[in-house]
């Protein structure tokens, strides 16, 4: 019996990461299209800087453990929502959003939030809806 448990714990771990890289990878496309100022596009450069705080900023800051994951784990505004405010109210948010590129931490937060506001890059939903109507 715990075997079975320990197969369904290690297969919820597979899902989740999948989800994540999914995320991620969507997040990197839907960046990709944007325009910001003057309508500049972002570098990879930027893309890569941004991804990479989204993935590894929580880890540093002094909140709960069930928090320092990727930002990429919450696939849904809502809960998103919920934890931005949580990582925002961190002891050392300003030290941790200073360290990654004077500030990257904070924009990526709010870039992320934006794209989960828009359902347009929701590649993978669109496609199970595609599927259904089908």
């Amino acid at each position: 019996m715990d075997e079975a448990f320990e197969e369904i714990g290690i297969l919820n771990n597979v899902n989740l990461y999948n989800n994540m890289v999914d995320k991620e990878q969507e997040f990197r496309k839907w960046m990709s299209v944007q325009k910001y100022n003057d309508d500049k596009e972002y570098t990879p450069k930027t893309i890569n800087s941004y991804c990479n705080v989204l993935k590894n900023a929580p880890k540093n800051l002094n909140i709960e453990d069930r928090h320092k994951r990727s930002v990429f784990t919450y696939d849904d505004y809502s809960s998103y929502i919920d934890v931005m405010h949580v990582i925002r109210k961190a002891s050392n948010f300003e030290e941790i959003n200073r360290r990654y590129a004077s500030g990257a931490f904070n924009a990526a937060m709010n870039l992320y939030e934006i794209f989960l506001k828009d359902d347009s890059h929701n590649y993978s939903k669109n496609q199970k809806n595609m599927n259904i109507s089908n």
